[in-house]
């Protein structure tokens, strides 16, 4: 009898064991497959924060980014990127890439105090980076042109709800933008870009102030242009729809 409850016992036990190491296998594969996905292909992350309003919500929203884009340097001005800041390496950043190396950009140094501009060429391995509320941002306008090795994915999508996901891309709500391209005649891979794009900025706090951002890119060089709001709001009433710089 004794023997029989001994060959029972094992018998239970020896299950328990084979399903708690089949459960802790399963597990640890999940997470293996969570850790190589999140590190080499895509992420979810949060940005909260004044500096990308109206992109993301001063309270916060969660967005998707992926890595391979800039892995296989596929990102160009105007796209969404995560980026660790030059200055502080444990922090995780979200701005807009507004330059590549050898372009040209020509930015509002403080536009809270004046109009007053500045012209720098990105050097190699390098690119441009500013928030969408150019008014509350820290940015390449503080910290300069940003190597891109810090660079860690770019956002395509914005998390709404747990079912549905917005498509962050260049005309997602506040940004209307219209863009050509074309192949040279040797048709080679490498593509001029014409690219014009008007970006509408609010700020939200007491007194709100807004701006448009020309952006104007080919080859060689991008050009990035702040519309003051003073001479914004003057164009407005006169009837003129948008800038033309």
């Amino acid at each position: 009898m004794v023997g029989l409850v001994g060959r029972l016992w094992n018998l239970q036990y020896k299950s328990i064991v084979k399903e708690a190491s089949g459960k802790t296998l399963a597990v640890a594969k999940f997470f293996c497959v969570l850790h190589v996905t999140n590190t080499y292909l895509c992420t979810f992350a949060l940005a909260y924060g004044p500096s990308m309003v109206p992109t993301f919500n001063l309270t916060g929203d969660m967005y998707l980014a992926e890595r391979l884009s800039i892995k296989f340097g596929k990102v160009g001005p105007g796209d969404v990127v995560l980026l660790r800041s030059p200055e502080s390496p444990r922090k995780v950043m979200v701005k807009r890439l507004l330059g590549l190396e050898s372009h040209s950009i020509t930015y509002v140094v403080d536009p809270m105090k004046s109009d007053r501009c500045d012209t720098i060429v990105v050097p190699k391995g390098h690119v441009w980076v500013e928030g969408d509320n150019i008014y509350n941002s820290r940015d390449s306008r503080q910290f300069g042109p940003v190597p891109y090795g810090l660079l860690e994915g770019k956002v395509f999508c914005k998390v709404t709800t747990f079912l549905s996901l917005a498509h962050l891309m260049l005309n997602f709500d506040a940004v209307n933008c219209t863009s050509s391209l074309s192949q040279p005649k040797n048709k080679r891979r490498q593509s001029l870009y014409n690219f014009n794009c008007y970006i509408w900025i609010a700020e939200q706090s007491r007194k709100a102030q807004s701006s448009w951002i020309k952006i104007e890119m080919d080859e060689r060089q991008c050009k990035t242009y702040i519309w003051p709001p003073k001479e914004f709001g003057s164009l407005m009433k006169s009837g003129m729809k948008d800038p033309d710089l």
